[in-house]
Parts: C-alpha cells; sequence; structure tokens
C-alpha cells in the first residue's frame, strides 16, 4: 500500500485498513525496527520509502 502511495498519513492508512491509529502505530514501528520501512522528512511533508 506505502508503495502505491508513499504520502499516506498514519490516520489515512488506519482508515484504509479499518485499524485503529495506534496499532498502526505499532506495526510501523516495528517494520521500521526491521528496516523495512522508512520515514523520510518531516511528519507533515515527509514520504514513507518502502525498503525491499
Amino acid at each position: 500500500m506505502l508503495s502505491e502511495n508513499k504520502n499516506y498519513s498514519l490516520k489515512e492508512i488506519a482508515a484504509i485498513l479499518n485499524k485503529n491509529v495506534d496499532t498502526v502505530k505499532e506495526h510501523i514501528a516495528n517494520l521500521k525496527k526491521e528496516d523495512k520501512l522508512k520515514r523520510v522528512g518531516s511528519t507533515k511533508s515527509g514520504y514513507w520509502e518502502v525498503i525491499s
């Protein structure tokens, strides 16, 4: 999903997946810890980079 649209916010991701924002934060934190996902730039104007 993030490889298709790098600019999704946590709220948008949560709404699309029909999950709580805190749940999405937890999963994103795990993906970042595993070096599979990276946030580039600031929280508001940045984007997600999927690392394969």
